[in-house]
């Protein structure tokens, strides 16, 4: 039977010490590159944090109202609502949008459409579709979407080219009769 003798084994009259020492130095080299991979990354978030990156962020809660103007409000008198997420100044503007009503027929489907105009005028107006929801049996929606700049998520008419422009979230039959709407002015 031949036996192996290791590098460690042939030059070191301590195999043991040695190996603690290899062992030793890993676990330092391993410190270093821990040290130095959380200064990188510090140095990047803190290059990222000032960049155009980053999206500013404004949030703005609506009430839903019926067409003749009523407001919509929940069995136990609560105003329903709507909510918009803008994020802005980046690379990726959009709007992150949230409803919860009631009132509507239940199991029926129901199209959510982000309406508005990019700078107040007519040659600025935009009416995007950006989800559907079925009501409850007890006749509400509660759904959320993202809707980004330039990009349409259905059938849409116009340009949305302003996160922060004056809009509507509007709540319409699959036919197209508006049904509820919340008037979001512009941030």
């Amino acid at each position: 039977m031949k036996q192996i003798i290791t590098k460690t084994q042939a030059t070191s009259p301590e195999p043991e010490r040695e190996q603690q020492m290899k062992t030793r130095s890993v676990i330092q080299r391993g410190g270093w590159s821990h040290s130095a991979l959380a200064a990188v990354m510090a140095l990047a978030v803190a290059a990222l944090a000032t960049s155009s990156a980053f999206a500013r962020m404004g949030t703005q809660l609506e009430y839903f109202f019926y067409n003749d103007g009523t407001q919509v409000v929940s069995d136990n008198g609560e105003p329903d609502d709507g909510v918009l997420i803008r994020f802005y100044d980046t690379q990726r503007n959009r709007i992150v949008w949230q409803l919860m009503t009631q009132h509507l027929t239940p199991g029926v489907r129901y199209d959510i459409w982000l309406e508005g105009s990019n700078d107040g005028t007519e040659a600025g107006a935009f009416n995007w579709w950006v989800g559907s929801a079925k009501a409850t049996p007890q006749g509400e929606i509660n759904v959320t979407g993202t809707v980004y700049v330039g990009v349409p998520p259905g059938t849409y008419t116009g340009s949305f080219t302003n996160s922060r422009a004056q809009v509507n979230l509007v709540i319409k039959t699959t036919s197209g009769d508006t049904v509820q709407t919340a008037f979001f002015p512009a941030f």
